[in-house]
């Protein structure tokens, strides 16, 4: 067993964020692990350019929020390699208080799926196979699930994104525990073929959609680096984690425009810090949650972001 039951907890929520990550140990073929995921967050606030707190937007007193839902699964291919994936349904809503009651603008619509592969990198370097150390190299791609990019709020970026990280986990048994890091790097692409942008007839639509011009939102996304790391004990059927996930970006960031949505950041430094907890039950069914804060934030939102799931492995 040793870190292998441990090492896919963290994943979803770190999928789900600007940042996306995977893991160090890869599973055997035929073996998978899924799970399902409701993330909630909502702000008032958000850090700027410079990392000061300034209202989310400053001209109408906007506020949004997140209730989004994600399913991640993984499955060993055999010969050191696993697939990844992660489908999110994103439900954002931007929120202006100067109606009675305040108007809701909200998107819903399935989001940029991740789709990537993880490769054991143990036996190129010299490491035992059935010891505790291991590394992999995983390289994903984001893909936009035909949304409407020029939408505000969007569900999304609307390009594709590629990302390759190395990660280096060791289990600590006998001890009932392990720790794991990790170092990457996103390259984000021009490639807007993936999503749609719609006619701006008018400012908003009939379900209240504000309706950008393409060109305003087909912006110079910046390459990022990518980084974090973990610890996990089990206590009993018990899981306890500390988290750090950091997304920074490979350019200065600049100021971006007021009520940005969290994929508008143009160039973001965002490091989060983290705990989470999960339960074991019956038939290996596992019940959790995990909570992140910025640690370290310029153009980012200031809040909360929780997820909470169950998972299972088979």
């Amino acid at each position: 067993m040793g870190g292998r039951r441990w090492t896919a907890i963290l994943i979803l929520p770190l999928l789900s964020a600007p940042g996306v990550t995977a893991q160090a140990w890869v599973p055997a073929a035929g073996e998978a692990y899924v799970r399902l995921a409701q993330g909630v967050a909502s702000a008032e606030e958000r850090f700027d350019a410079e990392g000061t707190v300034v209202p989310y937007n400053e001209t109408t007193g906007e506020t949004v929020r997140d209730r989004s839902v994600y399913l991640y699964g993984e499955v060993g291919l055999g010969r050191g390699a696993a697939l990844v994936a992660l489908l999110p349904y994103r439900r954002v809503t931007v929120s202006d208080p100067q109606f009675t009651p305040p108007f809701d603008r909200e998107s819903a619509a399935w989001g940029t799926a991740v789709l990537g592969l993880r490769y054991d990198l143990g036996r190129a370097v010299g490491l035992a196979q059935d010891g505790p150390t291991r590394l992999a190299v995983n390289g994903t791609a984001g893909l936009p699930l035909g949304y409407t990019r020029n939408y505000r709020p969007a569900v999304g970026p609307g390009q594709v994104d590629l990302a390759l990280s190395l990660d280096l986990g060791r289990s600590l048994w006998p001890a009932p525990g392990y720790v794991q890091g990790r170092l990457g790097y996103r390259h984000r692409t021009s490639l807007y073929g993936l999503s749609a942008a719609t006619a701006c007839k008018r400012d908003a639509d009939a379900d209240g959609h504000a309706c950008l011009p393409d060109a305003d939102v087909r912006r110079d996304y910046g390459d990022e680096f990518l980084f974090g790391a973990e610890a996990g004990v089990t206590l009993g059927p018990v899981l306890v984690q500390a988290l750090l996930d950091g997304t920074w970006s490979a350019t200065r960031p600049t100021s971006e425009p007021v009520g940005a949505p969290p994929e508008s950041f143009v160039r973001q430094r965002l490091v989060r810090a983290g705990a989470g907890l999960t339960l074991y039950g019956p038939f290996g069914v596992g019940v959790g949650a995990q909570v992140f804060v910025p640690a370290h934030a310029q153009n980012a939102l200031r809040t909360a972001e929780w997820f909470v799931g169950v998972e299972k492995r088979f």
